[in-house]
Parts: structure tokens; sequence; C-alpha cells
């Protein structure tokens, strides 16, 4: 039972870390220079391809 602890510690850790990634990479994506550089659709947006 102990490895199953300590598995489900890690797995709430990571979900908890995913969702603030998350967030804070939505945050960054609201300001125009940041979301140049993040985003492939704002780089090749208006170019023939």
């Amino acid at each position: 039972m102990k490895l199953l602890d300590n598995i489900e510690k890690y797995l709430v850790r990571a979900v908890v870390l995913g969702i603030v990634l998350l967030v804070v990479v939505q945050a960054a994506l609201t300001q125009d220079p940041l979301r140049f550089y993040l985003s492939l659709g704002e780089r090749v947006e208006g170019q023939k391809t």
C-alpha cells in the first residue's frame, strides 16, 4: 500500500503542476510579443506556404 500512496502523491503533484503551467502559459499568450514567439500560428499567419 505504501507504493500506491507514493504513486498517488506524485500523481497529484503532477496534475497540480500541469494546471499551474497551463494557467501560466495561457496568461503569457495574452501578451502580444510573447504570443508571437510561443504560437506557430501567429508566425505563419499571412505567409504563403
